[in-house]
This record gives C-alpha cells, sequence and structure tokens, in this order.
C-alpha cells in the first residue's frame, strides 16, 4: 500500500509538544528541576549573575542613641556566566520503509522505531552527561562530575559543579568564578570508608551541611541521584522501614516507565533517593568516586535556561523538530532534534556530593 511522506511529516509535528515534554520526565534532576522552576529563556548569548558570598550589609549595635551607623554595600561580589548549549540530533527516515506501510498500524510502528528511538538515545545520552560528563557528542552541555568540564560556547569551560573533594580543597572554575575565590563557592563534600560502617552518617552529614546554607528560605536539599551500588546499599541499611516512591508520570511519548521513577525517603520524606543507572563509576577519575557517587541537589537553587525563537531555522531550542526534506540524491528524507539548554547554579554550597557508598 505505501504512504505518502507529507502524512508522516504531518503526523510528526503534531506530536511535536509532546517532545520537550519526554525530555522533561526522562530523568528525575529534570523532571524535578522544571517542575520547582521554569526555564527561563535568555535574549542575549549568555546570562551573567552577581555571587553574593556573604551578607551585603553591617549589622549595627545602639546603646547611647548617638553611634554612627555604618552601613553600605561589602564590596566582594562577582559575577558568574552561564551558556547555552546547542546540540541537534539528526535521523533519517529512509523512503522504502514508507513504501512497506500496509496500515494505520504501520504507520504508528514506523513512528515508534525512528522518531522515537531518535529521542530515546538523545534524552539517554543528556541524562549520561549531566550525571559523568563523559558523552563526547554532547559534552558542551552541562555535568554535575567534578571530574569533567564542558563549554558550551568554546569560549570558557567550566569544570563540573560538584566537586569529589573537601570544600576548602576543591580547585577549578565553574560559571567563569575559580572555586573558593570567594567565601562559599564550594559544594558540601563527605566520603564513605565502607557504607555498613559510617554510611547512613556520612550520607546524613553531608545532607545536613547542604541544607543548613538555605533553609530558613527555601527548604532543604530535595533530591539525590546515586549509582545503582550506593542505592542499593542504602536500600539495604533501612530495610525494615522502606517504602517506595512512584512518581506517576503520565504524560510524554513514550511515557516513561514507573519504575524508573523509583526512589526512597530520606531525611523523613523531606528529599528522594533515585537510583540513577547513568552515574556509571567507571567514567570518573577521582578513586573516591569510582567507590560510588550520589549528588544531593538543593533544585530551588538551580536555574534552567534555554535560547531560541520559534522560526522555522533557529527554532525555540526547546527539542523542537525541524526537517523533513529530501537528501540529495538518496531516497530519505533528514530530521532533526534541536536542543538549547543550558543548566547552573548561583550557589554552591547548598548542594553536595558524597563518594565511596558502593562499598558495602
Amino acid at each position: 500500500m505505501g504512504f505518502s511522506h507529507d502524512v508522516i511529516k504531518s503526523s510528526l509535528f503534531k506530536l511535536e509538544p509532546s517532545f520537550a515534554t519526554t525530555f522533561d520526565t526522562w530523568n528525575p534532576a529534570f523532571m524535578t528541576l522544571v517542575k520547582n522552576k521554569p526555564s527561563k529563556k535568555l535574549t542575549k548569548r549568555y546570562t551573567e549573575f552577581t555571587l553574593v558570598p556573604t551578607g551585603p550589609g553591617r549589622l549595627n549595635k545602639i546603646i547611647q542613641g548617638d553611634e554612627r551607623i555604618r552601613g553600605g554595600r561589602r564590596q566582594n561580589t562577582v559575577r558568574g556566566r552561564a551558556y547555552c548549549a546547542t546540540l541537534i540530533y539528526a535521523w533519517d527516515l529512509p523512503g522504502q520503509d514508507l513504501r512497506d506501510l500496509a496500515d494505520e498500524d504501520d504507520v504508528v510502528g514506523l513512528i515508534k522505531e525512528y522518531p522515537t528511538t531518535a529521542l530515546n538515545e538523545f534524552c539517554q545520552l543528556l541524562a549520561r552527561q549531566l550525571c559523568t560528563g563523559d558523552v563526547t557528542d554532547a559534552d558542551t552541555f552541562p555535568t554535575l562530575s567534578g571530574d569533567q568540564t564542558f563549554d558550551p560556547r568554546g569560549v570558557e569551560a567550566s569544570q563540573g559543579m560538584l566537586a569529589f573533594a573537601p570544600p576548602l580543597s576543591q580547585t577549578g572554575t565553574v560559571f567563569g568564578v575559580a572555586r573558593n575565590s570567594i567565601a562559599n563557592w564550594h559544594n558540601q563534600y563527605g566520603h564513605i570508608t565502607s557504607f555498613a560502617a559510617d554510611g547512613n552518617k556520612v550520607l546524613q552529614t553531608v545532607y545536613n551541611d547542604s541544607s543548613d546554607q538555605m533553609m530558613q528560605s527555601d527548604g532543604p536539599v530535595d533530591l539525590l541521584l546515586a549509582d545503582p551500588f550506593t542505592y542499593e546499599n542504602f536500600a539495604d541499611s533501612i530495610l525494615p522501614h522502606i517504602r517506595l516512591v512512584n512518581k506517576d508520570v503520565s504524560v510524554g511519548s513514550p511515557t516513561p516507565a514507573k519504575d524508573l521513577r523509583r526512589g526512597l525517603p530520606f531525611a523523613q520524606g523531606a528529599a528522594t533517593m533515585f537510583r540513577e543507572r547513568n552515574i556509571d563509576l567507571t567514567a570518573f577519575t577521582t578513586p573516591e568516586a569510582q567507590n560510588g557517587v550520589c549528588y544531593m541537589i538543593h533544585s530551588k537553587a538551580m536555574e534552567m535556561i534555554h535560547q531560541g525563537g520559534n522560526s522555522d531555522m533557529e527554532t525555540d531550542g526547546n527539542f523542537a523538530l525541524r526537517g523533513g526534506d529530501r537528501l540529495q540524491d538518496q531516497e530519505a528524507w533528514r530530521y532533526e532534534f534541536v536542543l538549547s539548554r543550558g543548566l547552573y547554579t548561583k550557589n554552591l554550597r547548598v548542594h553536595g556530593a558524597v563518594t565511596g557508598g558502593a562499598v558495602e
């Protein structure tokens, strides 16, 4: 029977709104960040933000009433920068596959075979880049791993956000500002010697150290991403009281499996620890990280940005579908998923990293 390419093209563009939703729900980190704060659209090449490492003024005590009140801004602020990474996933739809379509069910199958598979791989690569930072074709996208760097525009490399070292020993530049060059520009950190010996204690200590930084204004850390071994060790340690938290994802194309959204309550339910299979311990270079990694993220202190318009050429940068043109001298049509997004934080000290949790 066969179907015209125009039918397939029309169907794909009707599905386009669901593609961005699929990305947002693909990974617990993406899901939590989007839920708490919408992505901000950039109107210039990068976003610049002010870092205020300590209180901006002075406290004055009054005894007699004739004291001079000291005030004014402390000149200790610096400015950081964050860029959007532009990534394009291109895939081709062969014309022969269109000729082989027999009915509408085959059309649905073709959509699952090509665009859905393409979107799955795109999301998977981005999730791994976020967790380990070792995806060569996506190394412009931000990563949490302090073992890696990312450079969205090729002009200013930034180290991964969470370093695997004690706070005052951390080095490297993050979002244009050197770690510890100003007060509090570092993340919290702890290392587990073995989970049976001090696993829960170290996790709780780093969690409290991170949460205390913003507890009064924005609440505690709410998201933990652990490698599978650390996750299972933590699950075993609380087995008598275990409770699975299912994040019901009912939108997107395709809908991510619910069992991939299992989580364990942490800190009396104030946060959720997720089993993040994309944290591959073999990808880390720090010896401590090779024995387990758990990221602790304060989602309200993270900012997502995107860049682009609504034209057919640049797209809105949010998993937009572009293309549908026949390739020259080939019986195939080219499509592209276009993403232009970034992620940054103005406050490193409210996030944490724990290593060593994979050791029983």
